[in-house]
């Protein structure tokens, strides 16, 4: 499991030309898997937004 904390300055852009009040920032968890095959390397992921204070993006993601 993987957590991070983002901090979008577009995004920060965005909500101002749209006026909207929001946060750029984001915090999400983030879990998966990889595994290699011969000289193929494949990933698979899936997240949360745990804080999310706009209405651009889901709660889930995935990579």
């Amino acid at each position: 499991m993987l957590t991070g904390i983002f901090y979008d300055k577009s995004l920060k852009q965005k909500l101002q030309v749209d006026s909207i009040q929001g946060s750029a920032y984001r915090a999400g968890l983030l879990g998966g898997h990889e595994f290699l095959l011969g000289r193929f390397f494949f990933s698979q992921q899936l997240g949360v937004y745990l804080y999310k204070l706009n209405p651009y993006f889901d709660r889930l993601y995935h990579r």
